[in-house]
């Protein structure tokens, strides 16, 4: 089984660096050994940015931070003040990966009662729809490419449910011959639930009004 993919964040430069750099190492001990995958950017931080010839300075660092972030389950904040692990856990929180500061919370919140596999879905389909949106939505509306079924007359939750429909008939399609020729089946059923939560969304949007 996967393990959830936790990034550590905490102080680095700031203070004492060697004993920032042990209390990284004994975070990412500690999650790996609860069944965790910790990343450990204290690690890659050992070297100064800039030290070696074509070393990223450290607005480029904080952008490779911010490309493991964006892959990862949750951040781990360490105690201690630093201004970067502050703009990493305020760029997780703009993109809905959740922050923990205990260890016990995190494991609460990871590895809940029910399938932790079935937890870890629901953090990928959230990153997936942010992806998307960025393509498809619009700069104030997130579903606005799936709004646009009103202009025929469509209301905007049963235009979401006939994208869902094409996404079924694929995997009809993928049971009868067991292969698509774009698509891959995993696809076509994250975005059945991608669209069934918009879809939902949308329905509860009418339902007010």
């Amino acid at each position: 089984m996967t393990r959830p993919r936790i990034y550590i964040a905490g102080p680095i430069s700031k203070g004492d660096r060697d004993a920032n750099v042990q209390a990284g190492i004994t975070a990412g001990r500690d999650l790996l050994n609860a069944g965790f995958a910790p990343f450990i950017p204290h690690l890659s931080h050992i070297i100064e940015p800039g030290a070696l010839i074509g070393t990223p300075e450290y607005e480029q660092w904080l952008e490779l931070d911010f490309s493991y972030i964006s892959v990862c389950d949750a951040l781990f904040r360490l105690p201690g003040e630093s201004a970067g692990a502050d703009r990493e856990v305020a760029f997780a929180e703009s993109i809905g990966i959740p922050v923990f500061t205990s260890l016990e919370a995190l494991k609460a919140q990871i590895f809940p009662k029910g399938d932790s596999r079935f937890h870890a879905l629901l953090g990928q389909l959230g990153r997936l729809h942010d992806r998307k949106q960025a393509d498809y939505g619009g700069q104030t509306d997130p579903f606005a490419n799936v709004r646009a079924s009103e202009h025929w007359g469509v209301p905007a939750w049963v235009g979401c449910f006939i994208r869902l429909n094409d996404k079924v008939k694929r995997l009809q399609k993928f049971a009868q011959v067991g292969k698509l020729a774009n698509e891959s089946a995993e696809d076509s059923m994250y975005d059945i639930a991608v669209y069934s939560l918009i879809g939902l969304i949308l329905y509860r949007e009418e339902s007010q009004k």
